[in-house]
């Protein structure tokens, strides 16, 4: 079985054992441990160590729930090696995630002028001929109900890959959003930008005449999302 299909499989079960009961950590998070956690690409025997460093993606997951975090708005697992913080022992990048989401199912206009760095929002929204946030928002919402169904409800987010910007090299993928953050915030911006990652999100979602579908299936492609560090705030870009 791919990769994939096992992470969107744990999406999956998941969705269909909300309602059960679940022990959470003392930061409502849910975490699976390195020494027991489920190997994407084969597994390990017991007796064996390994380096979670070494591990493929999603063999090291961290699960944030509504039901135990109330600023979680839509249920989120990722890989948490991509996303530590040392220094605080949380994942900033999942509320961030969380919210972005959910403003694009409930068209909430404030809450993603709360998520997207706003000079890089009020740029969008002139370059596509939008007059304010809200519009762009509207159209955007309206596009995904037209191809995910009417009233639809995004109910699991995985983040599937992610990729971090290295220090000292070109960075190619990030280069196009270097350049926009520069013409809408000024061309010192990037000295103030500490963190930069690409990730793509798998969502497990429904609509009011159907079961769980996967975004990915039904789209054709997994979101793609940048979510920079500036001036110690997360932001999607």
């Amino acid at each position: 079985m791919s990769m994939i299909m096992r992470r969107i499989s744990a999406a999956v079960l998941a969705v269909s054992m909300l309602s059960a009961a679940v022990s959470c950590s003392e930061k409502n998070k849910e975490e699976s441990s390195t020494s027991g956690a489920k190997v994407v690409d084969g597994d390990i025997p017991d007796d064996v160590s390994v380096n979670s460093s070494d591990l493929p993606y999603g063999a090291t997951m961290v699960s944030f729930k509504s039901a135990n975090d109330e600023k979680i708005k839509i249920d989120i697992e990722l890989d948490k090696r991509y996303f530590y913080t040392p220094d605080e022992m949380i994942y900033p990048e999942a509320y961030v995630i969380s919210d972005y989401v959910y403003a694009l199912q409930t068209a909430d206009a404030e809450l993603l002028e709360k998520t997207f760095y706003k000079p890089f929002l009020d740029y969008s929204c002139e370059q596509g001929g939008y007059s304010d946030a809200k519009e762009y928002l509207t159209k955007n919402h309206e596009s995904l109900e037209e191809k995910l169904g009417e009233n639809f409800i995004l109910d699991y987010i995985i983040v599937d890959k992610c990729r971090t910007a290295q220090p000292d090299t070109d960075n190619d993928d990030f280069l196009g959003v270097d350049e926009t953050l520069k013409k809408c915030a000024g061309d010192d911006i990037l000295s103030k930008v500490t963190s930069r990652k690409q990730v793509y999100l798998e969502i497990v979602f429904k609509n009011a005449e159907s079961s769980s579908k996967l975004f990915s299936n039904t789209m054709g492609y997994e979101m793609p999302l940048f979510i920079y560090e500036i001036d110690g705030q997360y932001y999607v870009v």
